[in-house]
């Protein structure tokens, strides 16, 4: 009974200062939304992006236009070195290296290495899945083309035997 007596007293105590009334219910409102502003990293329209490629092909040049479709910050900077030392300096926050002459074709071993500054290691998959996307299509792509080369030596084949029968 003396805790309900004690809570009552200091709650007629708040109400009768607004004051403190609005400090009490308001203040730690204001410190979570503050709080949630200053972490706040979800957004990705300030993820800067630096690429490098000995020599840019077709398909990395258009990986590196749908990245600055989703709105990245994208970059291309002229080494390596200077790739890699952007995320140490803090300039960039995701350093993409890409071998040359990039391609979707049999038989060939393209890969694409990731740099990223540790404080934003969430964004890397995003990444990842947009340039994974925009490599799908172009293998799609040329599925669809190479069949369609198959389908026309048939045809020939075809029309060929026809001809000599």
């Amino acid at each position: 009974m003396k805790l309900f007596q004690i809570i009552k007293k200091d709650l007629k105590i708040l109400i009768r200062s607004r004051l403190s009334a609005l400090i009490v219910l308001l203040g730690p409102l204001l410190i979570v939304l503050l709080v949630g502003m200053a972490f706040n990293s979800s957004s990705v329209n300030n993820i800067k992006i630096y690429t490098y490629s000995c020599s840019y092909s077709e398909l990395s040049n258009s990986l590196v236009d749908a990245l600055k479709d989703q709105q990245f910050s994208v970059n291309k900077v002229n080494s390596e070195n200077e790739c890699i030392d952007s995320i140490k300096t803090g300039t960039s926050h995701i350093c993409i290296v890409m071998p040359p002459d990039l391609s979707v074709k049999e038989n060939t071993t393209n890969e694409i290495t990731f740099y990223v500054d540790n404080s934003r290691v969430n964004f890397v998959y995003l990444v990842i899945n947009e340039v994974n996307k925009k490599v799908s299509l172009q293998s799609k792509e040329l599925g669809k083309t190479l069949a369609q080369e198959l389908i026309n030596v048939i045809n020939n084949a075809e029309v060929k035997l026809i001809d000599t029968k």
